[in-house]
């Protein structure tokens, strides 16, 4: 997949062989199943006509921007975005750096700016798509620009899973609460944390059950509530040579030892070697139980005996989610 970053407020000079393009535009975070079926309209669309679908990702989420004070949390990074765009079958992304300022282009401006590096044939919305300063650019403006530019506008009915509208804010509740197989099926494939190996205290090794312990990569991501569950973790993520371990992953501030800072541990199951320094994702396949304290280190390894168990059964039963994730 091609990407362009496009800066509004520093725009390159126009391109003479920008591709015609069928595109949607918005910021992705989850890459959720209502997600694709606005990509597979695309991708319809762009067939029948000939042309290249393509996406326009606004980056950062305009919310950190905006309502800072919301402290939104991230289902995905931006490298993760682009991985799941591009295994959906989108074949050019455009990043578009959003800002303050560039919040405050009109409906109109904003498309004059992307005409720079791409000629919009069509574009495909979802339901209650606004674009543009105020979010004044609803369906009608859209479809009144794109009658003077020379676009069409298509749009789609939103996406359900199981009679439930399928939208990032409710993936985020449902991982918040715990609920990691409702948000699975709602995002189509298991939720996941991309993050860096970094040294932890080595509290897993000394009870037998050595640990990765993972920094995460978004500044804020979207995490179960605070318990154990069963996952994989992928090692060389977002590549080719990708490789998965099933796991059994900690979430918490370990209250056994008094803790206080929240870590996200896992231990690799069959694994040895060491992920220093190195990317990995974390895929949460299930929610096996909440955090609580011990009486101490022992009962603590007792109840890890028993969920690195629960981890191998459940994951022994499926395959790592290759295909979607």
């Amino acid at each position: 997949m091609q990407v362009i970053h496009l800066d509004p407020l520093a725009p390159p000079a126009p391109s003479s062989d920008a591709p015609e393009v069928v595109v949607t535009i918005g910021k992705f975070d989850g890459v959720h199943r209502g997600h694709y079926a606005l990509l597979d309209a695309v991708i319809a669309s762009a067939q029948r006509r000939g042309l290249m679908p393509a996406v326009v990702l606004l980056d950062p989420h305009p919310l950190t921007i905006l309502r800072p004070e919301v402290r939104l949390s991230q289902l995905t990074t931006l490298p993760e975005k682009l991985w799941l765009l591009a295994r959906a079958g989108t074949e050019l992304a455009v990043v578009w750096r959003f800002s303050g300022t560039s919040a405050r282009l009109t409906p109109e401006e904003f498309f004059r700016s992307l005409a720079l590096v791409l000629r919009v044939r069509a574009v495909v919305i979802g339901p209650g798509c606004v674009l543009g300063r105020d979010r004044t650019g609803d369906e009608a403006r859209l479809r009144a620009i794109g009658q003077a530019e020379g676009f069409a506008v298509e749009s789609i009915q939103p996406a359900h899973v199981a009679g439930q509208a399928v939208r990032s804010t409710e993936i985020r509740a449902l991982l918040a609460a715990g609920a990691v197989s409702r948000a699975a099926g709602l995002l189509g494939r298991p939720p996941s944390l991309h993050a860096r190996v970094v040294e932890g205290d080595r509290r897993g090794r000394l009870l037998g059950f050595p640990t990765i312990n993972l920094a995460p990569l978004a500044a804020r991501p979207a995490l179960p509530a605070n318990g154990v569950c069963a996952g994989w973790v992928e090692l060389e993520p977002l590549s080719a040579q990708r490789t998965w371990y099933p796991a059994a992953a900690n979430l918490g501030v370990r209250p056994t030892f008094a803790g206080r800072r929240h870590v996200i541990e896992a231990h690799l199951l069959d694994f040895s070697g060491d992920l220093y320094g190195q990317e990995v994702r974390l895929h949460f396949v299930e929610y096996l139980r909440g955090e609580r304290p011990f009486a101490g280190p022992e009962a603590l390894q007792r109840q890890i005996t028993a969920d690195v168990a629960a981890a191998r059964k459940l994951l022994a039963q499926q395959q790592p989610p290759e295909r979607t994730s």
